[in-house]
């Protein structure tokens, strides 16, 4: 197999091409991993769910490259641009993707690096190269797409880093993921109903909460959340005479459920797209229920009440 990564495709083009390249960099980091910015940057559902300023048409996937058509809009979607896009995974850390664009040729190189024990430094280097005739153009031209690029760049983070940032938080928690030391792949990041977010081994349980208190709270039409804003953290929602509680985080890469109730009774992920539904409904007509219990043991939560009616649900 022979990978090249930036570097050697730019020397190539140079030498016998005769390209001329100018580049800048990027930078964005956060409290997260170099595993969680690897994630990110390979997880395909992703696109259309969180990013609106892109569509996605990926063409063949596979572990470590994808080859896709994407839709770039500019100036608020009123000019749509198509772009051809190869992406790989060049090295550990580092993943290495280029288009064309009529003489233009872009080649950009994404790299992680860990810079504390939960703070990862992202580096973006963008390659804009031309030859011949239009060389000439290029002082005029690079200003204006390095403006553009940037400008997307932005964009693209105003979705990404809150995804990263969001494991982060999980982490701190205590939680881990199974992609975590191994190299993510395209292709299973496809497989949404995976569950691959790992609980931590200690939970308490919950106290008891009054249903009366929970009752009262959702007639005034918001929500209801207990707990943290983890895997074993609810969120409850009335409708009619049926209260259904929801887990405040989707199993499958850890996206925040709050708000994210959908119209058909399930809650949505706002990354992927998946529609969970409820852990548990009760009729709150049955005036006999007065507190409901949650605990945990492993990965399963019970809800109890005090009548005894028990109910095991398994989170995953």
């Amino acid at each position: 197999m022979i990978r090249k990564g930036q570097a050697e495709l730019m020397a190539a083009l140079q030498n016998e091409e005769g390209y001329h390249f100018r580049s800048f960099e990027l930078v964005s980091e956060g409290d997260f991993l170099p595993s969680d910015a690897d994630w990110n940057y390979k997880d395909v559902p992703h696109l259309k769910n969180v990013h609106h300023l892109v569509e996605g048409f990926p063409a063949y996937i596979g572990n470590d490259f994808i080859g896709a058509i994407f839709i770039q809009k500019m100036f608020g979607g009123l000019l749509k641009v198509p772009l051809s896009v190869f992406n790989y995974q060049s090295a550990k850390n580092e993943q290495t993707y280029f288009t064309s664009l009529f003489w233009f040729i872009l080649i950009i190189r994404t790299s992680y690096e860990q810079t504390g024990a939960l703070h990862t430094k992202v580096t973006t280097r963008y390659a804009i190269a031309t030859r011949g005739i239009m060389r000439a153009l290029l002082p005029v031209v690079y200003p204006l797409m390095k403006w553009s690029i940037t400008k997307n760049y932005n964009d693209l983070m105003t979705g990404d880093i809150p995804m990263r940032t969001r494991r982060g938080e999980l982490r701190k928690m205590g939680y881990t993921f199974t992609g975590d030391n191994k190299d993510y792949s395209f292709i299973e990041t496809t497989k949404i109903m995976e569950t691959n977010l790992i609980p931590p081994l200690k939970r308490e349980a919950s106290p008891f909460t009054s249903f009366q208190d929970v009752l009262l709270a959702l007639e005034k039409g918001s929500p209801v959340f207990f707990g943290k804003p983890d895997l074993f953290g609810f969120q409850a929602y009335k409708e009619g005479n049926t209260i259904r509680f929801f887990s405040r985080t989707c199993a499958h890469e850890g996206a925040c459920l709050d708000h994210g109730k959908s119209g058909d009774n399930t809650v949505r992920c706002p990354w992927h797209g998946r529609l969970i539904k409820p852990l548990l409904e009760i009729d709150c007509t049955n005036t006999r229920i007065r507190a409901i219990r949650i605990e945990f043991d492993g990965s399963i939560a019970r809800m109890t009440t005090e009548e005894v009616v028990e109910v095991s649900i398994d989170l995953k």
